[in-house]
């Protein structure tokens, strides 16, 4: 669980982050979607952290919960948005 957590939160600081803009905009020279895209860009996470792990199976576990977690804190911002 922690695994994917940190997966969850690589993947945030890649896609929202000003510190990692640099790498954002390295990604987007080879894939202008992927730096915006929580299920996409969690896949790539984890397969970096699958083969750290030896798990072949992890990218898509990582890229299912990377996209939850997004949509999670997507739903939790609208929602603080429209109780001001």
């Amino acid at each position: 669980m922690i695994e994917l957590l940190s997966c969850a939160g690589f993947t945030a600081l890649l896609m929202y982050g000003k510190p990692t803009a640099f790498i954002r905009g390295a990604i987007e020279r080879f894939s202008p979607i992927l730096p915006r895209c929580a299920l996409c860009l969690g896949f790539w996470v984890g397969v970096a952290m699958g083969f750290h792990l030896g798990d072949p199976l992890f990218p898509f576990a990582s890229a299912g919960f990377c996209w939850a977690f997004d949509a999670l804190v997507n739903a939790l911002r609208e929602a603080y948005v429209e109780a001001e």
